[in-house]
């Protein structure tokens, strides 16, 4: 996929499992690892197992009990009941046979359901169901022909054992692969081109969210997450051992012939298969049915109606990345009635909710329901507040909440939020000017990357609890003024800080020089003069000192010259003259020449930084595709 180095590795949000799992899932797989090593030894080295056959007949001779203890009596009937029926040789292999292909059958049933609860897309569900009727049919086939060749059946059997435990898997991977396209020629030139901490250095910002939030539910399909995944995982793989295994038997053995299977045994198996087919695309038909009305549902789960017409939504994503009039971007769509019905079911434990662009004033209450979401992402939506209980979201992973210039925005925070989310791994919150504090960082153990922008935070919680970040970005912090002791952050990979910050110059790092730009009173945006810290330089940690010298280059980065933030969010005599001419030439307020542009996701606007037309020219000749209508003045041409 070539995105294991974007966003620091976290592009995916791919979450670690807990330790337990892990090992439980090592020592799995260690056991199957084992298996299939002794079976293949033991196929390579193919050699006639006369003694099975002569153990069988010296086991089928009649026990002597006046010879033999109890217990070995027992042992020795048990022994002869478990040959009769496994080997070759026995009277009851076919019994065996149709025994051990209920068992899988089991499993692969449990696997399906499993599949249509988490709303896997519906070519791989459609795939399974179809693979797992026909494996019960090839049974039912077995027994009312009943003139099938040992060799037949174990090869049928094993056919479809790999199908499924082997193929199947194979075939997610590339059907992840297949349906993810991301342009890296295009994210490769804002890494090249725009100053650090830029929103466009973020891959995820590019990538289209519904397939990003498809591959992730896809891939994940193939991970260990519970005790029941691994026991399917495992028991999956030792039955396709077994059938291995028995593949070298029979060419070694000569099989007698077996009793046959009742006929009334291989209806149960067609009955089998109709039903699973029925119910399955039944399920699929009344699920897709229901969430009908809201296209904006991605993923749903796979569930029969009963009565019930509820949309049993998944992950919702409403987005528009390019508003092209003021219209739309005073007045978006509002989205409060939508989030409100899908999340009455409960469902929305997912995976993603993302709106760009889109108004939720509120979060509704409903929501509340919905106690295993993972993912928040709420981008210019003009969200003023968040709920007391968004605290209960112990399962959410990402949380992204972006304000937008002259619209109404989040307030505060509120104070228990990060208490008790112990899979948090992402936090980003954006041009909220009125933020003043972030709440203790006590219950988000897992904390890999927390990005601020344009807020005004004076300084954080304490960070001894976080010691995965590996990321921290203050972006335009004006306010900020100390750090605080950064000794547990041993794993950071990347730390910016970008000016204007009163950090930069009130004594954090040494020398107070109040009369430095960073630190002066700028009425425009409403930013007041600094002071000095009466405290030790890095508030006397060493620890963090080291950080700050360390990632030197990044820390106190200004701003290109003549570049203001302000200045790229849109207002309506920016907006009007750019309507649906992106990158088109336009004339700024200010009297200088400028190019219409979407920057950060926003509404196209008229924009004068020299930074930004020098990017889009450097673009097109890299190759990066071109409108030569609009795009003439820049150099694009037919």
């Amino acid at each position: 996929m070539s995105t294991g180095a974007y966003d620091n590795g976290q592009f995916w949000l791919i979450s670690d499992k807990t330790p337990r799992i892990v090992m439980a899932g090592a020592a799995g797989l260690a056991v199957v690892d084992a298996c299939y090593l002794h079976v293949l030894v033991k196929m390579l080295r193919w050699r006639d197992r006369v003694d099975e056959v002569a153990t069988f007949y010296h086991l089928t001779t009649p026990v002597d009990t006046n010879k033999d203890s109890v217990i070995m009596s027992i042992y020795r009937r048990c022994r002869h009941i478990y040959t009769d029926l496994t080997s070759f040789a026995g009277s009851k292999r076919k019994v065996w046979n149709e025994y051990s292909k209920m068992f899988n059958l089991t499993m692969q049933v449990l696997v399906l359901l499993h599949l249509l609860e988490s709303g896997t897309p519906e070519p791989l569900v459609l795939g399974y169901v179809c693979l797992v009727g026909t494996n019960s049919l090839s049974s039912a086939l077995n027994i009312f022909y009943g003139k099938l060749s040992a060799v037949a059946e174990v090869l049928t059997s094993s056919v479809f054992d790999w199908f499924v435990t082997v193929l199947s898997p194979i075939l997610v991977l590339v059907y992840c692969y297949s349906t993810f396209k991301f342009d890296h020629a295009v994210f490769r030139t804002y890494l090249e081109k725009l100053p650090p901490s830029s929103f466009e250095h973020q891959a995820r910002v590019f990538a289209d969210p519904a397939q990003v939030a498809l591959f992730r539910l896809t891939f994940d399909s193939l991970r260990i997450h519970t005790l029941l995944d691994l026991s399917l995982r495992v028991g999956m793989n030792l039955s396709f051992c077994y059938r291995f295994k028995r593949i070298g038997d029979v060419f070694v053995t000569t099989p007698d012939i077996p009793k046959p299977v009742p006929k009334a045994t291989g209806t149960l198996f067609i009955v089998f298969s109709i039903a699973i087919w029925v119910l399955m695309f039944q399920a699929i038909a009344d699920s897709r049915a229901n969430c009908a009305p809201y296209p904006e549902c991605v993923v749903f789960t796979y569930r029969r109606r009963n009565g019930k017409d509820e949309c049993p939504c998944q992950i919702f994503i409403d987005v528009d990345r390019a508003p092209q009039t003021y219209e739309e971007w005073l007045h978006p769509v509002d989205l409060y009635r939508n989030v409100e019905s899908l999340a009455a079911s409960g469902e929305l434990r997912s995976i993603q909710v993302v709106f760009v662009n889109r108004q939720l004033v509120e979060l509704p209450t409903t929501l509340r329901t919905c106690q295993n979401l993972e993912l928040m992402e709420l981008v210019y939506t003009s969200t003023q507040s968040l709920p007391v209980w968004m605290e209960e979201f112990t399962n959410l992973e990402f949380l992204h909440i972006e304000g937008n210039f002259g619209s109404r925005k989040l307030m505060a925070l509120p104070d228990r939020l990060f208490n008790n989310m112990p899979r948090l791994m992402t936090i980003q919150l954006g041009v909220h000017e009125k933020i003043e504090a972030l709440p203790p960082l006590t219950g988000v153990p897992k904390l890999q990357s927390l990005t601020l922008a344009w807020t005004s935070l004076r300084e954080l919680p304490a960070l001894d609890n976080v010691p995965r970040l590996n990321r921290l970005i203050m972006a335009i912090p004006p306010l900020f003024e100390k750090m605080p002791d950064m000794t547990a952050q041993q794993n950071l990979v990347e730390f910016v800080i970008t000016q204007p910050s009163h950090i930069c110059c009130n004594g954090f790092n040494g020398a107070c020089m109040l009369n430095d730009s960073n630190c002066v009173e700028d009425s425009i945006v409403s930013i007041p003069a600094a002071t000095c810290l009466n405290e030790e330089p890095f508030l006397g940690s060493s620890d963090t000192r080291d950080v700050f010298e360390k990632f030197a280059p990044t820390i106190y980065t200004p701003l290109p010259p003549g570049f203001k933030p302000i200045s790229t969010m849109p207002t309506k005599e920016t907006i009007e003259p750019c309507e649906y001419r992106p990158f088109g030439e336009c004339q700024s307020s200010n009297g200088h020449k400028g190019m219409c542009q979407n920057t950060r996701i926003q509404v196209l606007a008229c924009l004068s930084e020299p930074i930004y037309i020098v990017f889009r020219r450097y673009q097109i000749q890299e190759g990066i595709e071109c409108n030569p209508i609009f795009e003439k003045w820049l150099g694009c041409s037919e």
